[in-house]
């Protein structure tokens, strides 16, 4: 009461294409997108192994993080990251 409103960010989608090339099966896995402080957005994929060979990932999310906003996405395997692309939004 009394005091100024927060601004808040309006939502802003992120889409593209991520182009990898994997030379063995991972085994159990996913893809997902992170914040740049770690924190999960979302699992665009789980997956009980993938074939060897390139390999092509569309993705899109919204997020309030606002302009200047870093993302991460992540092909996680048990064992850890096994690849990671920087997403900037803007």
């Amino acid at each position: 009461a009394g005091g100024a409103m927060p601004e808040l960010n309006s939502s802003r989608e992120v889409a593209g294409t991520w182009r990898f090339i994997l030379d063995e099966n991972p085994g159990r896995g996913r893809i997902a997108v992170y914040r740049e402080d770690g924190q999960l957005v979302r699992i665009f994929s789980e997956f009980t192994s993938l074939q060897p060979g390139q390999k092509t990932f569309r993705y899109r999310f919204e997020h309030r993080e606002g302009p200047g906003a870093t993302f991460f996405l992540r092909l996680e395997t048990q064992e850890g990251i096994l690849m990671e692309r920087r997403v900037n939004p803007e």
